[in-house]
């Protein structure tokens, strides 16, 4: 999962068990559960990436509406 958190930060969430659709969010809403997935998972984890946008993610994000 991939949010764009302004600021020009994209974050992106991985191993999660579950998902919020697609669409807008809140500081502090609560956007997917810890998983366990991946090939040689033994527990619940997260991986969070933090990185700048480029002009080609600005042009790709889907609009607000």
């Amino acid at each position: 999962m991939a949010v764009f958190a302004g600021a020009g930060v994209k974050t992106r969430y991985s191993h999660l068990s579950v998902g919020a659709p697609a669409g807008s969010y809140s500081r502090g809403q609560i956007i997917g559960l810890c998983g366990t997935t991946g090939r040689w998972s033994t527990s619940a984890h997260l991986h969070f990436e933090a990185e700048p946008m480029h002009l080609m993610d600005l042009l790709e994000s889907p609009s607000a509406e």
